[in-house]
């Protein structure tokens, strides 16, 4: 059984991440002190596009969630796996990346593991979050009003 999108698993949506932007992840991995994550853009979104990021998650304690902030502290998204038996990988998981996100080519987040019961998060391990990209997405821009 493999993966899907949490975002939308309508086959046109998921065959345009396949050919989506991938991002370079920073030589270190792209994590820095304090749990931030710098991807970088090889382009800019056009204007029918937005920016998500994909998270291959992997193994989570029981009951644990992965919450992707902004630098600022704002929540981007949450990726709260349900019904994964103990020892499975979550999957794969999508969050809409914040304008406020995106600095010049660089798009820079943090990550934090919850677990139930927990005061405080933590910084994800290796093994929980396995791997980390950039890929576009098509918008659809919104009606305007009319004057009526």
């Amino acid at each position: 059984m493999g993966t899907t999108s949490r975002i939308g698993r309508s086959p046109s949506v998921l065959g345009l991440l396949g050919i989506g932007l991938l991002a370079s992840l920073l030589p270190s991995g792209g994590e820095a002190p304090g749990g931030k994550l710098t991807l970088t853009l090889s382009r800019q979104p056009t204007k029918d596009e937005a920016i998500v990021l994909r998270l291959a998650v992997g193994v989570l304690p029981r009951n644990a969630r992965v919450i992707v902030r902004t630098v600022d502290g704002k929540i981007a998204g949450t990726v709260a796996p349900f019904g994964v038996r103990p020892l499975q990988k979550a999957g794969v998981y999508q969050i809409a990346v914040p304008a406020k996100a995106v600095v010049g080519d660089k798009v820079t987040l943090r990550l934090e593991v919850l677990e139930k019961g927990a005061g405080e998060a933590r910084l994800p391990t290796r093994e929980e979050i396995e791997d980390a990209k950039l890929t576009f997405v098509p918008v659809t821009p919104k009606p305007k009003k009319s004057k009526q």
